[in-house]
């Protein structure tokens, strides 16, 4: 594990923050929080090193003996945001397993049979020959030698399955009923629910030993796929639209501020110098006029391209100071204006409310671009003109309707630019009830956008 030139001083430092423990206390102590803090890092989990001290300063004055409160110190130090906390609690419980008690004390005879070795530890007690038993029962059954590795709820079934506990408790019941001194019921139950703990920290330390907590990394905002996200993946995508408006109107600012500039213009430049002997004292510039594009957007919010839609939206009027005028229309069957409805409420553009409270709905519900295109022109033709682009947001899947492509055509003679944007991956265009490339020949361009990465290189070269 690499570690950075601060990391390596605070490694020498910090259990002098932790002296009041002891020494190699100290030592372990730091260890531990390094370790949890390097797995929290290879998930994604931006951990600075001012948390870090922090942890390393929460330990010094609490009991570390006391496993909930050092889980809650680094929790609280190491932790900022909610959704990071299931990757906080993987890297804790795998870095510091619990060791359960087992009373006891001969050690077994082995047979050679894990299932006749596992009655005899479990007679005996002997915490050592279980531990060694539940690695063996793990690597035989968890399944996690092979390259696809699964949640650790997937591999622990595996093996408790193949354990059988249930019969593993019926034969040390009988077993132990043959002699005298025998332990009790209650005893086996509690040897048998420490064998289980003792599979389940196996299972997360072989977890842990081969990255498999990456799978609860916290994913890339700009690589999330719109169309295969998860509900987290989602709520992630939601958050992020104001500080990606913000940094790329940012980005645009900069940009429109450059081709402002003015620019020597040489003609006129060499011929105001023939009035000085052809010495250039008059310089002549160009300063071009930058205009912000006025912005129709028309959203597909059928099915599953409906999130794409929405954040996209959203994403567009963030943007309300770089790109001032934009409409916003979204369909299913029928189209409807919405842009009231973000200016009075921008932040909860719901699918579920603009079915209900708009009339993208005007038949049965399933996508109709033919008519969704024929209405539009017919009732929103005023919001078309020699400055405008428009954004058509959608998979093109039609259900087998006529497409009515010349309808297309007459929208982009009217305006600037028309832009397609398809959040399916570009393989997938023209499968079943696509017709992307029958209106492809209208557009400006057709453009994949199924992550936040191509949807913001699209709006800069939108400026």
């Amino acid at each position: 594990m690499r570690r950075d030139a601060t990391l390596r001083r605070m490694g020498e430092q910090a259990p002098g923050e932790l002296q009041a423990l002891g020494s190699a206390l100290a030592a372990a102590v730091f260890e531990a929080i390094e370790q949890i803090t390097s797995a929290l890092r290879r998930a994604g989990v931006v951990v600075s090193t001012a948390q870090l001290l922090d942890a390393v300063r929460a330990a010094a004055v609490i009991d570390v003996a006391d496993r909930d409160q050092f889980r809650m110190a680094l929790r609280s130090t190491l932790v900022k945001r909610q959704e990071h906390l299931p990757v906080f609690e993987a890297a804790f419980a795998a870095t510091l397993l619990p060791a359960p008690v087992v009373t006891g004390g001969r050690s077994p005879t082995r047979t050679g049979s894990l299932s006749d070795d596992l009655v005899l530890a479990l007679q005996s007690g002997d915490l050592t020959a279980l531990r060694s038993l539940a690695g063996l029962a793990v690597e035989m059954f968890a399944g996690l030698s092979g390259d696809q590795l699964c949640g650790e709820r997937y591999h622990l079934r595996r093996t408790l399955q193949r354990l059988d506990l249930t019969e593993l408790l019926s034969r040390s019941i009988q077993l132990a009923a043959q002699g005298d001194d025998g332990p009790s019921v209650t005893d086996l139950q509690a040897r048998l629910a420490a064998l289980e703990g003792l599979v389940v920290q196996e299972v997360r330390r072989r977890l842990l030993a081969s990255d498999a907590i990456s799978s609860l990394a916290v994913p890339d905002v700009n690589d999330i796929d719109f169309m295969e996200a998860t509900p987290a993946e989602l709520a992630l995508l939601r958050e992020t639209v104001r500080p990606l408006a913000r940094h790329l109107a940012a980005r645009l600012a900069r940009r429109r501020q450059h081709h402002s500039s003015p620019r020597v213009e040489m003609r006129r430049t060499l011929r105001r110098s023939l009035a000085s002997g052809g010495v250039p004292v008059d310089l002549a510039f160009h300063r071009p006029r930058h205009v912000r594009p006025e912005l129709v957007v028309l959203a597909d919010i059928s099915g599953s391209v409906a999130e794409f839609a929405r954040f996209f939206i959203l994403l567009l009027h963030a943007l309300h100071e770089e790109l001032p005028h934009v409409r916003s229309f979204c369909f299913v069957d029928g189209v409807d204006e919405v842009t009231h409805l973000l200016e009075s409420s921008p932040n909860s553009l719901e699918v579920r409310h603009l079915v209900a409270t708009t009339r993208v709905v005007s038949d049965s519900g399933h996508s109709d671009y033919g008519a969704v295109l024929e209405g539009f022109l017919n009732r929103y033709s005023s919001a078309l003109g020699p400055r405008t682009t428009v954004l058509i947001a959608g998979d093109a899947r039609s259900n087998g309707r006529d497409p009515r492509t010349e309808i297309l055509d007459e929208v982009h003679q009217k305006v600037r630019r028309l832009y397609w944007l398809n959040p399916e991956p570009q393989a997938m265009w023209d499968t079943r009830d696509s017709v992307i490339s029958r209106y492809a020949p209208a557009c400006s361009d057709v453009v994949e956008v199924r992550k936040v990465r191509q949807l913001a290189d699209f709006v800069l070269s939108l400026a």
